[in-house]
């Protein structure tokens, strides 16, 4: 069956215009209704973010703290090492003279005498080529023997002293004519061998403990 709106146009324009009303009217309520709920959401956010980074403030504040009260120990390590570098540096290289005295009275011939003995380390640094091979310093001798071939014995046996290496006669020159004494001089290279273990740095020390 068939409906008949007898309302005249009019009515019926305003109906529809109240209507469309009404529903913008409530669109735009659940617009607002959607913004205020996005703000409430954003606000308990920035709150919860807020109280993390107070407290995240106060954690950063307390490490930070102890790293200040921890930071004197610090500069003591910072001072011991380099106290200890300091000490390796005076110490590098260092030669046992004495040792170096017991080992030519245990090599030297008999009827050699000698009359000088100078040694020298090179300088931490500063040894250039010599360094690379190994040589720290260089020891010379003087001294008055009998006969060339104790001379020849002298400066083989410096070959078997370890550390030693190199050794040279300089010069050998008889006193007076066929009277079989000779005035001579030689030297001979120190080599890392023949450091004390704490002339050796760390390792060598500590294999010598």
């Amino acid at each position: 069956m068939s409906q008949v709106n007898l309302l005249p146009p009019e009515v019926r324009q305003k109906i529809k215009l109240r209507r469309l009303t009404i529903g913008i009217g409530l669109a735009g309520s659940g617009v607002i209704a959607l913004l205020i709920l996005f703000w409430v959401a954003q606000g308990v956010t920035l709150q919860r973010v807020e109280r993390e980074t107070t407290a995240q403030e106060a954690t950063n504040a307390e490490l930070t703290t102890q790293v200040n009260d921890l930071q004197v120990y610090q500069d003591l390590e910072d001072q011991l090492t380099s106290r200890d570098t300091l000490v390796a540096s005076a110490l590098e290289n260092e030669v046992s003279w004495s040792s170096v005295l017991r080992d030519v009275q245990l090599i030297i011939p008999d009827r050699i005498g000698l009359s000088s003995f100078t040694g020298s380390i090179n300088e931490a640094g500063n040894a250039g080529e010599e360094e690379e091979v190994g040589i720290i310093g260089e020891m010379e001798f003087g001294g008055q023997s009998e006969g060339t071939l104790r001379l020849a014995r002298w400066i083989a046996r410096q070959t078997e002293v370890n550390g030693w290496a190199n050794p040279w006669l300089s010069s050998a020159t008889e006193t007076e004519e066929f009277s079989n004494q000779y005035e001579f001089s030689s030297t001979v290279d120190l080599l890392t061998g023949a450091t004390t273990p704490r002339g050796k740095g760390p390792t060598g020390t500590e294999a010598g403990a």
